[in-house]
């Protein structure tokens, strides 16, 4: 049976704003050594740092304001309907921001992010 995801939550500032869609990348801290071997291919890989990128799409509500760009320290929270899983990602800013206009639905923004850490509660 499919689980489907409840709740996903913006904490910013003490506020909460409603989350549409969420899109995480993770990028695992290894990266390819490309060396010069007879072989013409990659004899390793190298560690480096692991980033959490996520791509936001929220709705935009004209009671609370908010300077997208200008995001920092904020918190996304995404959990299933009856509670046993809640996925965190905390110390998130933003990268860039995009407004989008639709006649059916409301006014949303998509938002990229990074986030400094990631937990599963």
């Amino acid at each position: 049976m499919s689980e489907y995801v409840g709740a996903i939550v913006l904490e910013l500032d003490g506020k909460e704003i409603d989350v549409a869609n969420v899109s995480v990348t993770i990028n695992a801290g290894r990266k390819l050594v490309k060396t010069m071997n007879r072989l013409r291919r990659a004899k390793g890989f190298t560690k480096t740092v692991k980033e959490v990128m996520l791509k936001v799409t929220a709705v935009i509500d004209p009671d609370n304001p908010v300077v997208w760009e200008d995001i920092e320290g904020a918190k996304i929270s995404i959990e299933n309907p009856d509670g046993t899983l809640r996925e965190s990602y905390l110390e998130c800013g933003s990268i860039s921001v995009g407004k989008q206009y639709d006649t059916e639905n409301e006014a949303r923004i998509d938002i990229d992010m990074y986030a400094l850490d990631h937990v599963v509660e």
